[in-house]
C-alpha cells in the first residue's frame, strides 16, 4: 500500500476575520469546480510550512508571514496539515486555473460545496464562532 499523500492548506484571514476560499477549475483532476482552502501537495523532503508558503505564492500570490499550525487530519489517503494564516503580503490573484476566489465570513462556510475531507475542517473552524479566533 502507498503512503498518503501529504497536504498542507491554509486557512487565511483578513482583517475582518473573514477566510480566503477558491473554487476549482471545471477541468480540475478532482472535485472540479467544489470551493477549497488554499494549499496543496508537500514535496518529499519539504516541512509542511515550507510547502504551505510555496503553495500559497504559486497558487493565489500571496507571500504569507508565520503560519500557525493547527491540527493534522489523516485518513488513509491523505494527512492535510491545517495552518493559520492571518499575516500575508500581495494582493490574491487566482494563478492554478481557479475559477474564483471569496473572502467569507466563517458562518457562510456551509453555503458552499467542498469536498468532502474538508467538512470537519469546517466544522472544527465553525466551533471556534465564540471563540475569538484570533486566540486560536
Amino acid at each position: 500500500m502507498s503512503s498518503p499523500i501529504n497536504v498542507s492548506i491554509a486557512l487565511v484571514l483578513n482583517d475582518k476575520d473573514q477566510i480566503l476560499i477558491t473554487l476549482r477549475a471545471k477541468d480540475a483532476d478532482s472535485f472540479p469546480s467544489t470551493w477549497e482552502f488554499p494549499g496543496g501537495k508537500v514535496e518529499q523532503n519539504e516541512a509542511f510550512d515550507v510547502a504551505l508558503i510555496r503553495e500559497l505564492k504559486e497558487e493565489v500570490n500571496i507571500i504569507c508571514i508565520n503560519p500557525e499550525f493547527w491540527f493534522t487530519r489523516e485518513d488513509k489517503k491523505v494527512h492535510l496539515h491545517i495552518f493559520w494564516v492571518r499575516q500575508l503580503e500581495g494582493e490574491v490573484q487566482c494563478l492554478e486555473g481557479q475559477q474564483a476566489y471569496k473572502w467569507v465570513d466563517i458562518s457562510h462556510l456551509t453555503e458552499y460545496a467542498f469536498p468532502a475531507s474538508n467538512q470537519i475542517i469546517i466544522e472544527k473552524i465553525q466551533s471556534l464562532a465564540n471563540v475569538s479566533i484570533h486566540k486560536v
